[in-house]
């Protein structure tokens, strides 16, 4: 489902609402406007009937419907009383009933002479009758029910789609000694008195768009980073090269067959660490993201049709296979310059969903990692670290086949802060 359409939906359904609300007090208001004269012909009617009596045996049938008629619709009365020589002959709503007039009701009174006696009328007409009220209110109602059943039906529809943003926050097990680095790296300050913490951020599929952060436990005072995971499909567009079309450097000095593998097309592992410092470097230099993704396809032959099908659907995708490589015996690594990790997680969902349907013939599994740089100045080496890491996390979660590492930027920058001073 797209944004636009959801936007479109929005405004529509607020307009229709809104016209609702509107035709609901218009009714009434112009019920009201035209009260008074409204009234007033029911009333004269009731006169006219009684002052044209002197035809009718008062008791007679004739002269009890020739009054019904003239007195019309009862809903129009909050109160009337026909009396004739002191004797009620018509009472409305009861006999025993007390006229209470209000501001919704008009009062009428008038004494009819006749040669046999007189007529005593009094009427409390509504200015808004009741059933008008009712009637305009249950065309209201319907109209808001209606955009109320086809809303539900929408974001029924949505979470199904393409936008699952994440929900729950999962705390997994110390992973420390598996992304520990050197004491010159740039996340430790000192591992005597604080400790990296890590929190996996789950994304379930079919989920709405608020992080629950009472589910998570809370932060240490170092670096936090939270690994996300996505199983949904996504239509989001990658992002596109930043530098004006430029393309990335190649390897100096290297032909393509020394650079790429004949039997994938992509590049040798041997560069993975160079390009990616590379592209790390002028990352920094524009001041932009860089995110790596590590596809993890076990129980595949690296020179098998799938493999190749799938290295030529990342090299479209990722637009230079400059930035594809082989990494490892059941993994590729690529590089995407100018997208930051909630892109590069919506980016991953397609590239996932492509990818199972190119292995749904066999029984392999792609598992996807990912990292970004994220403001900071790191390596290659690191960043390849934590998306590896991201992958592994990614095949031992079977209901998370892609997992996002990601960095609190917030706490790296008071770390530079600290470093500083």
């Amino acid at each position: 489902m797209k944004k636009s359409f959801l936007v479109f939906y929005t405004i529509f359904s607020s307009v229709i609402l809104f016209g609702a609300a509107v035709y609901f007090i218009f009714s009434l208001c112009n019920e009201y406007s035209h009260g008074n004269e409204r009234t007033e012909i029911n009333y004269n009617a009731i006169v006219s009937t009684l002052k044209n009596s002197d035809s009718f045996d008062l008791s007679s049938k004739d002269f009890t419907d020739k009054l019904s008629d003239s007195i019309g619709d009862l809903n129009n009365y909050s109160y009337l009383d026909i009396e004739y020589n002191g004797v009620k002959i018509y009472s409305y709503p009861s006999v025993n009933s007390i006229p209470q007039e209000t501001s919704l009701t008009c009062t009428y009174k008038s004494t009819i002479s006749k040669q046999q006696g007189d007529f005593e009328v009094q009427a409390l007409l509504y200015l808004i009758r009741p059933t008008s009220i009712a009637y305009y209110a249950r065309n209201a109602f319907f109209v808001v029910l209606i955009i109320t059943l086809i809303t539900f039906i929408v974001i029924i529809c949505a979470k199904n789609s393409n936008y699952v943003p994440q929900e729950n926050n999962k705390s997994i097990p110390d992973e420390e000694d598996k992304l520990a680095v050197s004491d010159e790296d740039i996340y430790c300050e000192d591992e005597a008195e604080d400790s990296e913490e890590e929190v996996y951020e789950n994304i379930e599929e079919e989920t709405p768009s608020i992080s629950d952060n009472s589910s998570a436990p809370a932060p240490a005072d170092n670096n936090v980073y939270e690994l996300g995971n996505i199983k949904a499909k996504t239509e989001v567009e990658p992002a596109k090269l930043p530098y004006e079309d430029e393309k990335p450097a190649r390897i100096s000095g290297k032909s393509d067959s020394e650079l790429y593998s004949p039997v994938t097309g992509i590049g040798w592992e041997k560069y993975l660490i160079q390009r990616m410092d590379n592209e790390i470097n002028r990352a920094i230099s524009s001041e932009i993201d860089l995110a790596v993704f590590v596809f993890k396809i076990p129980l595949l032959a690296r020179n098998s049709d799938e493999i190749k099908n799938i290295c030529n659907y990342l090299t479209l995708q990722f637009q230079f296979k400059d930035l594809l490589f082989e990494y490892k015996n059941d993994s590729l690594v690529a590089l995407k310059i100018g997208l930051d990790l909630d892109n590069a997680m919506d980016f991953a969902e397609k590239l996932y969903s492509d990818i199972c349907n190119i292995l749904q013939d066999t029984n392999a599994k792609c598992y996807i990692g990912i990292s970004t740089r994220s403001i900071r100045i790191v390596s290659g080496e690191r960043i390849l670290k934590e998306a590896e890491e991201a992958s592994i996390h990614a095949q031992n979660e079977t209901d998370s086949p892609i997992i996002a590492f990601r960095v609190d930027s917030e706490k790296y920058r008071k770390y530079l802060e600290q470093q500083q001073n």
